[in-house]
């Protein structure tokens, strides 16, 4: 009897322990089911999507991400307090009698900001971690840029799930007034984590910035119509601004202007250099109300190779008197910022004493020519309008195998440097050159302009190319076309600089001219087979 009762106590146990474990397994599928909408039902639930739970008996535990440790704690919260309130589960039993949390914090990165300036027109881009770190990333890039006829598009968004908040932003602040500064451009492109310092994007690197700010959430309708054409147009305008500062870098290192003025009797020479006409003009005026009784020879000349922005205001001020020019005669010499400089003559030799006369840090060669135009001058009384200098010229013609070379220059140096840099340029082709040397041309003071210019050499089965230069000045191209063989061909390619003769130019032209167009009627041909 009592082995049966044994055996029946055996099974009861068994009976219970297995449906122990079946309703233990229920419950805490149950219960892992109820947290999962527990926490998916949050108002924080979008902070909590990477949070997994599951439940080893009445001991919940919880792995998976979160942002933020505020978050952390949350989720142990909702899971540890909340499933009181859970249907079916009873708001005086609370199932989960401990939790175990094994959440890792994974921050987000900080926000990022684009920072587009295309002259007046300037856009913000970008994500912040909160209201406040938009609003002072916003501010104080207005106050930086902000100006009148300045168009500042803010287009900074706040998004807590994809950036956190820096605790750095003011590295961020402080870094675009010290980029800015050392640009001095009003056409850049800048990038920056926040809590990071800005970051000069340049145009090399705009297919690398589309893949990062793709990676950022930027779509790409809003890059190809918001974003590309301003960065475009940044790029552009810097471009612009550096070609600028460079051509005014290289106008600072040409030799500045110099006038050499002669009083003789009732005359008064000006010979010289100067690099605008407008500073020719008040030269001019100036010794005009300077000597009212006395005549103005104008002999300046208006050359590419001297410096156009100087400080002429004291040469412009006090003239040298005539009452101090004697029966000899009186020579000075100016050279901006500097004032006149004379000496009166005697029976001196009347270069050496205008050699005199030059500033001292001033080459004495760029002032010889005009020395001895001025020394003869005085010597012949001849009116120098009456023959005045020659301008020294190119001309090119380069086709097929072949280049064609003319013109004029004063100097053995220049004809040989220029003829030196067309044989380095167009080693592969055959060169007929005819340069004269023509004393009555203006001597060159810099000849390297001309050689650095050279155009390139076309492809052989093109129509060719023709240019025309000043010597000591950079060459003007044209490609060769139908209308190169007109009359007036030469006038319609526009390389002739104004005030210089057409006439001289196409004499010049005529025999390159009809070698190209012997070479371009073998091109109209068809290819014979």
């Amino acid at each position: 009897m009592r082995k049966f009762w044994f055996m029946a106590i055996a099974l009861w146990a068994a009976l219970m322990l297995l449906g122990w474990s079946v309703w233990a397994g229920r419950i805490e599928k149950s219960l892992e089911a109820a947290a999962r909408e527990a926490l998916q039902s949050h108002a924080h639930a979008r902070f909590l999507k990477d949070v997994t739970v599951r439940f080893d008996g009445q001991e919940a535990v919880l792995t998976g991400t979160v942002h933020k440790a505020a978050m952390r704690g949350l989720a142990a919260q909702i899971v540890g307090e909340g499933l009181r309130r859970a249907p079916g589960i009873g708001a005086a039993l609370n199932p989960v009698t401990s939790v175990r949390n094994d959440i890792a914090i994974e921050p987000l990165p900080p926000g990022w900001l684009l920072l587009a300036q295309a002259g007046e027109k300037i856009m913000l881009l970008g994500i912040a971690g909160s209201d406040d770190e938009r609003d002072l990333v916003s501010q104080a890039v207005s106050r930086l840029l902000t100006k009148p006829g300045v168009d500042l598009r803010t287009l900074v968004e706040v998004d807590d799930e994809r950036a956190g908040v820096s605790m750095t932003p003011d590295v961020t602040l402080s870094s675009l007034a010290a980029q800015l500064r050392s640009l001095d451009v009003d056409g850049a492109v800048f990038e920056a984590r926040t809590g990071e310092e800005w970051r000069l994007v340049e145009r090399s690197d705009g297919d690398a910035l589309r893949d990062t700010l793709t990676a950022r959430g930027v779509s790409s309708e809003q890059w190809e119509i918001t974003v590309a054409p301003l960065l475009a147009a940044a790029w552009q305008r810097r471009d612009e601004q550096q070609k600028a500062a460079q051509e005014a870098a290289r106008l600072a290192r040409l030799p500045p202007p110099h006038v050499v003025l002669a009083i003789k009797g009732g005359d008064v020479l000006m010979q010289g250099d100067v690099g605008t006409s407008a500073l020719k003009t008040m030269l001019i005026d100036a010794a005009l109300r300077a000597y009212p009784g006395l005549r103005v020879l104008d002999m300046l000349r208006v050359s590419k190779q001297r410096r156009p922005v100087v400080d002429a205001a004291a040469m412009l001020a006090a003239f040298p008197s005539a009452a101090n020019a004697g029966k000899a005669g009186l020579v000075a010499v100016a050279v901006p910022p500097w004032s006149w400089k004379s000496a009166p003559l005697a029976d001196d030799d009347v270069s050496a004493v205008i050699r005199t006369t030059i500033p001292a840090g001033i080459e004495p060669r760029l002032v010889e020519a005009d020395a001895k135009a001025v020394a003869q001058w005085f010597a012949t009384g001849s009116d120098p309008a009456a023959n005045p200098p020659l301008a020294p010229y190119l001309t090119l013609a380069v086709f097929a195998d072949r280049v064609w070379l003319r013109g004029q220059v004063a100097e053995e140096a220049t004809r040989t440097q220029v003829l030196d840099a067309v044989r380095r340029r167009y080693p592969d082709h055959l060169l007929v050159q005819f340069i004269r040397l023509n004393a009555r041309c203006s001597p060159v003071d810099e000849a390297l302009p001309t050689a650095r210019s050279l155009p390139p050499a076309p492809e052989k089965e093109a129509a060719g190319v023709m240019a025309f230069a000043i010597a000591g000045e950079e060459w003007s191209t044209a490609e060769v076309n139908v209308s190169t063989f007109a009359p007036d061909g030469v006038a319609k390619a526009g390389i002739v600089p104004e005030g210089f003769s057409l006439e001289v130019a196409a004499d010049e032209f005529s025999e390159a001219i009809d070698a190209l167009k012997t070479h371009w009627d073998k091109l109209q041909k068809p290819p014979s087979r």
